[in-house]
């Protein structure tokens, strides 16, 4: 029986040419959490009421607002 829920190799997105898009970000770099951000605010838009929503967003805010000013601070 085939399990046609895994993609063949050759379809699989590590065998992708070189000109598709950029491999992810580590989980814990400022791009990740930049990106972390808009999903979460993006949350916030799809459902303005919802407190644990608006708490992941703050969550993920400070982390960047933390990480980018060590770097500030680095500079």
């Amino acid at each position: 029986m085939t399990d046609h829920t895994t993609p063949a190799p050759e379809t699989a997105p590590e065998a992708a040419p070189e000109s598709g898009p950029q491999a992810a970000p580590a989980p814990d770099s400022t791009e990740s959490l930049q990106q972390q951000l808009v999903q979460s605010l993006m949350g916030i838009i799809g459902a303005p009421d919802d407190a644990e929503t608006a708490r992941a967003a703050d969550t993920v805010l400070r982390a960047l607002d933390a990480r980018l000013a060590g770097r500030a601070a680095a500079a």
